[in-house]
């Protein structure tokens, strides 16, 4: 078996010399002059195969290619549920969340989540690991270190409180199906300032335009939160990852998807006219502009201005809420927390809007119908 062959055995067309040796020797060893029926070579690589030498692959040296692709829902169910036989933890853990929360993880992360988790618990002075534990050990693997010493100024909190409640609030009230809220925090980490966390239905891989462009109109849900809370000429640069995912959906969908009023032509940029390119960037831009437009609408109704001030403080008491928790928000309730967990007290009553005293009610999702957009998020 050996391990990362393409170190030893990419196309000689690119190599040195002393690499054409190496090759040449292992292709002479794999081939001798007589046949040892009793030896299977096997090479593993990450390497994309059409980067190996071509005399490597061909039939009676390593004539079967066998992929091995990033574990499915029921791997990584399996995966946890292994990892987790090695730690003390509740019999309570919800191996099925935590299958949807790892998405495009591979094994060895998976463990490391585990490990986090265990070494989690054991600060927090638990003897066995709860889904609290696990909920931060995936965090650690895609976000980074918890910055819970960075001094954020107050102003700051606030601003990436809205940011985060318009993600939230744009994904509710679209009725995203795909993937529904799992949490909202302001606590820094690695490079951002606070994040929403998405846990999808199922593994898909064939997406519907009219779920891409839900996605992007997810994405610009902070960047106008935003422009109505602060106005748009005070709006921050935290938005950028946000409009760069969105671009790029959006960019996807008319060039390599045949999604938009171009056609189903592929445009490969590289061999594009000036022109044509323009009209590319033109229609791109079509797309980017008809969603931010369709989020100001939606985020400017009376209802859901109330809905974004309501996640918005809760995030500024609570730094941390449950997809659950928001749900509850929305339903008029409070989040009040204990040592046993959280409880919600009795609901609120509704609110009088600024203009002619009418109730307002909190917001619904909207039913996820394939009419919803004209022209959308890692799927794709």
């Amino acid at each position: 078996f050996i391990d990362e062959i393409d170190s030893i055995a990419r196309s000689r067309t690119a190599s040195r010399s002393y690499h054409q040796q190496t090759l040449n020797e292992l292709l002479t060893q794999m081939d001798g002059f007589t046949t040892n029926r009793n030896v299977i070579v096997i090479g593993a690589t990450n390497t994309a195969v059409n980067e190996l030498d071509t005399a490597l692959m061909r039939p009676g040296r390593f004539d079967k290619t066998i992929e091995v692709p990033l574990p499915d829902s029921y791997g990584r169910r399996e995966i946890v549920e292994y990892y987790l036989e090695k730690t003390k933890h509740r019999p309570n853990i919800n191996l099925d969340t935590l299958a949807r929360s790892t998405v495009g993880m591979t094994g060895a992360e998976i463990e490391n989540c585990v490990n986090q988790a265990a070494i989690h618990a054991v600060r927090r002075g638990r003897e066995m690991v709860v889904m609290e534990d696990l909920d931060f050990g995936i965090d650690r693997q895609r976000m980074g270190v918890e910055l819970t010493k960075r001094d954020v100024h107050e102003e700051d909190r606030r601003i990436t409180a809205y940011h985060e409640a318009g993600h939230a609030l744009v994904s509710h009230l679209l009725g995203t199906e795909l993937n529904r809220v799992h949490k909202i925090t302001i606590i820094p980490r690695g490079a951002a300032g606070g994040y929403t966390s998405f846990i999808p239905s199922s593994d898909v891989e064939l997406m519907p335009s009219y779920q891409i462009i839900k996605h992007i109109k997810t994405a610009f849900g902070g960047r106008v939160a935003e422009e109505i809370i602060l106005g748009l000429d005070n709006v921050t640069a935290g938005a950028s990852g946000d409009l760069e995912q969105a671009t790029n959906l959006a960019r996807h969908m008319v060039t390599t998807q045949g999604m938009s009023n171009l056609g189903t032509l592929i445009y490969d940029p590289q061999h594009l006219g000036e022109d044509t390119m323009e009209k590319v960037d033109m229609e791109i831009l079509s797309i980017l502009q008809d969603c931010r437009s369709a989020v100001r609408e939606m985020l400017n109704e009376p209802h859901n201005k109330h809905a974004l001030d309501r996640i918005a403080q809760a995030l500024l008491k609570h730094e941390t809420i449950s997809g659950d928790e928001m749900a509850s928000l929305l339903e008029g309730r409070e989040i009040e927390r204990d040592d046993e967990g959280i409880r919600f007290t009795s609901p609120v009553p509704s609110v009088e809007s600024h203009g002619e005293g009418e109730k307002v009610p909190l917001p619904n999702p909207t039913p996820a119908t394939s009419q919803q957009s004209t022209h959308r998020s890692e799927g794709l």
